[in-house]
């Protein structure tokens, strides 16, 4: 507005950034602060008082405003604020001490804004951490090959970071062969394999480490070779199969690769055992492949195969192995841990099947390796962490490598699956790639060194019998696994 003497002109807009469905708001002064015209000093004057009067106003609602707003999710610092105005008296320094005090008041606005948004993204930093959680129940009992349409979930955000629990429950029918893909954007990012059901029914836990970062909306579950006799258990008198599925802070960082890429593997090579006995591991020294039998130390329990596995040799060690390795993959010489014993011996020299003691390991605090299982189980050696490593009945034990103690780890949810916590299936571990391997049934599990299952895979053709649960072992880039006593055996290249 302009007066003839002493009007003036303003408009001021104020705008914060949108948050969620609140809308632009756009401020302005009202119009009843507007002096249309002043026929004297007196007259602007009054005008003027009652302007600041009412802007004062206007800044104690924003002010409420502020400390009663509702929280508000930030993306972005709001448009600054647009201002301009033009107060014209016959007297100039009038007309100076009203525009000054205009641009207090225009400051104490802008002020107001900048703290607004600044509350917004305190808000949305807060808001950030907060983790959602979904869970989706079987309803009924499913026996039928397909999606367990019940679990899945069709609203991922794109680039969002997920983990995923739960567990899958069993039907009181025997079943074999069976399992559940978890499918995402087409792609299997986890799974819960059965080999060998007992008639009981058994329960998986899903390992709550299966993370991912989505590519796609959906996540399903994907069950195969069910049977009219057994299926996926739901909505019954025990614990429900169920599927959890919670959104992470952007800022977790995506889980590696899972151990396994493939769901089952077929042997990439087999050579025939040439010992008489219990079957217990087999080695690599870079040069020959080496296998032991557990049997009577004067017996032939120790032989000496190629590369290829043509045997060359056997000998008499004057031990009764429980396992053979090497401290590394591929290198020399070959260690042996026998029944009962703390103390673990050295083939030296190499070659000649003489095993003499090279360090006696720790009693751990549960003696685990003096009673029953762990006077059977295998020791084997952990080459990226420099550690011995045995396990017994799920719990992973360590030394470091002058056999001083170092710490027990329990298997979380060992024993969940294929009856793998009974013997002689519950006394065995491999390690390769930083991860610790267990095998039962037909199914080899990684772990890592928290003691949580990162994945399965189904060895196709392995054996099943008592000695092939004795006979886990980690050589020459594969997993191996003999059929039975004297039988073949076969080596999986798992991929690491």
């Amino acid at each position: 507005m302009v007066g003839d003497e002493y009007g003036f002109v303003y408009t001021t807009f104020l705008r914060t950034c949108p948050r969620g469905n609140r809308p632009m708001v756009p401020f302005a002064l009202p119009s009843s602060l507007a002096v249309q015209q002043c026929d004297s000093r007196e007259d602007a004057v009054l005008s003027k008082r009652g302007f600041v009067i009412a802007v004062a106003a206007l800044v104690l609602c924003l002010s409420a405003l502020l400390a009663v707003r509702p929280p508000i999710f930030a993306s972005s610092v709001g448009t600054p604020a647009s201002v301009t105005h033009n107060f014209m008296a016959g007297d100039p320094a009038l007309a100076a001490e009203v525009n000054l005090n205009f641009q207090d008041v225009v400051d104490q606005l802008e002020l107001l804004r900048a703290a607004i948004n600044d509350n917004d993204t305190r808000i949305a930093g807060s808001g950030d951490a907060e983790i959602p959680v979904q869970t989706r129940f079987l309803s009924a009992f499913q026996s039928v090959d397909g999606y367990l349409g019940d679990l899945t979930f069709d609203n991922l955000e794109l680039g969002c970071f997920y983990r995923i629990s739960g567990q899958i429950v069993t039907i009181n029918k025997s079943i074999a062969n069976w399992g559940v893909n978890f499918v995402h954007d087409g792609q299997t990012i986890g799974k819960a394999v059965v080999a060998n059901e007992g008639s009981g029914g058994e329960t998986f836990a899903v390992s709550p480490n299966i993370l991912f970062q989505a590519t796609g909306s959906d996540l399903k579950f994907l069950a195969y070779n069910l049977t009219p006799n057994g299926g996926v258990y739901g909505n019954g008198t025990r614990e429900e199969t169920y599927i959890s599925l919670e959104k992470l802070p952007n800022h977790v960082a995506s889980q590696p690769a899972l151990p396994f890429s493939q769901d089952s593997y077929d042997a990439t090579l087999t050579f025939a055992a040439q010992l008489s006995g219990a079957a217990n591991s087999v080695a690599w020294d870079g040069t020959n492949l080496w296998e032991a039998v557990s049997s009577a130390a004067v017996d032939q329990n120790f032989a000496r195969h190629d590369a290829a596995g043509a045997f060359l040799e056997s000998f008499a060690t004057g031990r009764n192995p429980r396992s053979i390795y090497t401290l590394g993959d591929g290198t020399s010489p070959v260690y042996l841990r026998g029944l009962s014993q703390l103390t673990q011996r050295v083939q030296n020299p190499p070659g000649s099947g003489t095993f003499v003691t090279d360090l006696t390991l720790q009693n751990d605090p549960s003696s685990r390796l003096i009673g029953s299982p762990g006077d059977q189980a295998s020791v084997v050696y952990d080459a990226t962490r420099d550690h011995f490593v045995a396990m017994v009945e799920g719990n992973l034990l360590r030394w470091d490598a002058g056999g001083s103690f170092l710490a027990e780890i329990p298997l979380s949810g060992f024993g969940s699956m294929n009856s793998e916590n009974t013997y002689p299936a519950n006394r065995g571990v491999a390690t390769s790639n930083g991860y610790y391997l267990t095998y039962s049934s037909g199914v080899l599990s990684a772990w890592d060194d928290t003691g949580s299952r990162m994945d399965t895979t189904i060895l196709n053709g392995a054996g099943t019998t008592f000695n092939s649960h004795f006979s886990l072992s980690y050589a020459q880039g594969k997993v191996w696994v003999i059929d039975l006593a004297g039988g073949t055996w076969r080596g999986y290249d798992v991929g690491f």
